[in-house]
């Protein structure tokens, strides 16, 4: 009997002690990480086949029809998706980035997103300590956002790159796309140049071999992506990263130097062909687009770069809609044809000679019948000197210049202290539905007779 109490109770010590040491192993598993959550993100590559590159994004073809945000905030993404987009474009990572995000997933768009870096004579790239710092800073904003399912892909840098630049600049935007690489399987690497040159596009080859392929930002130049591609050493696919009307830079000016603006009827046709001619016919190579720009900026002046003006809709968006989706919307924007001052048609020409009876005229269209409205604002070229503002004008604007107005004209009238000043002519139509046209002219006013009249 006794043997049997004593075997019972060497049976309940080694129990107790299975049983502690089961609760030590326990402990010691609630101590270790937590397992990384699973990647939502929907991965995005680039594969050549039958000298055709294509991007895949979830296993399936996908041409990029994107746009660019560009400093124009994240808004009207719903839009996009509305117009036949699939993706946008922002710049930089900073505190609004994961917003931005679940705003595109929840439009059903895709987000390049821009590593933002500076050019040369803002950044030592040779100094090896600040370069690493740096990296690791990239490093921790990948690992941040690489796992959303928006993410389509990290943009290097914006236009700091050139035939001129450094060894260790081109080495350290190779180093950034190695590190992501490292981090990030699921998505592609590129840098954004400023035009491409057969030139540049060879030393990207040579020098920044790690991308998977490279961004373009173009305007008037746009058709010569391509060619100069095809020619150079550059192995890998492109995207036109930045697109759309010719930049104040690229247009005629007057003869006392101000950018000729096109109207929004002409933008809209360099849109329609730019896309139709140089970005969707290039399929083999060209991997998509980012129009620019998806919001409004100020830029040139406050109409030029803008798709949309105060919320509104301006032309260009209408003839994306139509390359993007096949079809125009079921309103379009109305037009102005054609428009003048004092019988003057050429932009590059106009001096005003008299104080008064100068009279400005267009030419309208709506296709959809809409009763038109129109807006008439005269600024100084290149200052803000005497602009006011108020609640009825879209624009702060000289007062006491416009007069008589109606939907094809106006009457514009000058004092002394106008005189060899030089201005630009805004007209805004609209169609009641939320659908605009813009036009401006500009124009320098030269008083003859400037004592006749006080």
């Amino acid at each position: 009997m006794r043997k049997c109490i004593y075997i019972l109770f060497l049976n309940l010590l080694w129990l107790c002690a299975c049983s502690k040491s089961e609760s030590i192993e326990d402990n010691n598993d609630n101590k270790l990480p937590p397992p990384e959550k699973e990647s939502k993100a929907i991965k995005t590559e680039v594969k050549k086949h039958n000298n055709k590159w294509t991007l895949y994004r979830g296993g399936k073809p996908y041409f990029i029809k994107g746009a660019s945000c560009g400093g124009g905030g994240y808004i009207l993404w719903d839009n996009l998706k509305k117009y036949g987009g699939n993706s946008m474009r922002i710049y930089s990572m900073d505190n609004n980035t994961m917003d931005a995000l679940d705003m595109a997933k929840s439009n059903d768009l895709s987000v390049m997103i821009g590593i933002s870096l500076p050019g040369e004579n803002g950044f030592d790239y040779k100094n090896s300590a600040k370069c690493k710092s740096r990296l690791e800073n990239i490093r921790l904003n990948i690992l941040k956002y690489k796992d959303h399912p928006a993410v389509l892909g990290w943009a290097i840098g914006n236009e700091i790159i050139g035939v001129n630049s450094s060894p260790e600049m081109l080495g350290f935007m190779n180093d950034v796309s190695k590190m992501i690489h490292e981090v990030d399987i699921n998505h592609p690497t590129l840098i954004v140049t400023a035009g491409i040159t057969t030139p540049l596009a060879n030393i990207i080859a040579e020098s920044i071999p790690d991308l998977d392929f490279v961004g373009v930002n173009w305007y008037a130049a746009i058709s010569q992506i391509y060619p100069n591609i095809i020619k150079s050493k550059l192995d890998k696919p492109y995207v036109v990263t930045e697109w759309g009307t010719n930049g104040p830079w690229e247009v005629a000016k007057t003869s006392w130097g101000t950018s000729i603006e096109p109207s929004s009827r002409v933008k809209g046709e360099q849109f329609r062909n730019r896309y139709t001619n140089h970005i969707v016919s290039h399929d083999d190579l060209c991997l998509g687009s980012y129009a620019f720009l998806w919001g409004q900026k100020s830029e040139g002046t406050p109409t030029w770069f803008g798709l949309f003006f105060n919320g509104e809709v301006v032309e260009m968006v209408d003839e994306l809609s139509n390359v993007w989706n096949g079809k125009y919307p079921d309103n379009r924007a109305p037009s102005i044809l054609s428009s003048a001052i004092n019988g003057i048609e050429s932009k590059g020409n106009i001096i005003i000679k008299n104080k008064t009876s100068n009279i400005y005229t267009q030419e309208v269209c709506d296709l959809e019948g809409n009763q038109l409205t129109v807006e008439y604002i005269v600024r100084p070229a290149n200052t803000t000197e005497g602009l006011i503002n108020d609640e009825e004008h879209s624009l702060s604007y000289l007062p006491d210049i416009i007069s008589d107005e109606t939907l094809t004209s106006c009457k514009l009238s000058f004092g002394e202290k106008h005189n060899g000043k030089s201005y630009r002519l805004f007209v805004f139509l609209r169609d009641g539905n939320n659908r605009i046209a813009t036009e401006n002219i500009p124009f320098k006013v030269d008083l003859e007779n400037i004592n006749v009249e006080k």
